[in-house]
């Protein structure tokens, strides 16, 4: 089903799945797609309290949530597509606030065109990556400290 007709039935994604979901034969529905997609495959689902797993697709620039793209709401809690995801329960997911998310870099993506990253996401990353470099020079010295802790106790 596409939205134009151009493969298969002319129509949006919701219209079989409701056609299924009447039937009564499906337990779960599992969504992968677009955000727009899947928020209304969430609300197809909850007309007939059918629970729903989402895969979300949020930006992601460093895959470990330090710098927060990925960030949703998910049953009121903070989440972070990258760590605790990508699949989340969709009744749960704070959708409206997900796709506005989405939409804040939307001049950064046209301005990067075929290359993909854009002014902002290298700085992004930059910004990551120091971040994470910070993070293992406080470790070692406090790796360093401990070992000369040690050595000193050895001593005496």
């Amino acid at each position: 089903i596409t939205d134009d007709g151009s493969y298969g039935l002319k129509g949006v994604v919701t219209e079989p799945l409701k056609a299924l979901l009447e039937k009564g034969d499906v337990d779960q529905v599992v969504a992968i797609g677009p955000g727009i997609m899947m928020k209304f495959c969430t609300k197809t689902a909850a007309e007939f309290n059918t629970p729903i797993i989402v895969s979300l697709n949020t930006i992601m620039i460093d895959g470990t949530g330090m710098c927060g793209g990925c960030r949703v709401s998910v049953g009121g809690e903070t989440k972070f597509v990258c760590v605790d995801g990508p699949e989340f329960d969709g009744h749960l997911v704070d959708w409206d606030n997900m796709l506005m998310r989405q939409r804040t870099y939307k001049d950064q993506e046209a301005e990067a065109g075929d290359s993909g990253v854009s002014d902002l996401q290298g700085k992004v990353i930059l910004g990551a990556a120091v971040a994470l470099l910070l993070i293992l020079i406080t470790a070692l010295i406090r790796i360093t400290r401990k070992r000369k802790q040690k050595t000193r106790r050895r001593r005496r």
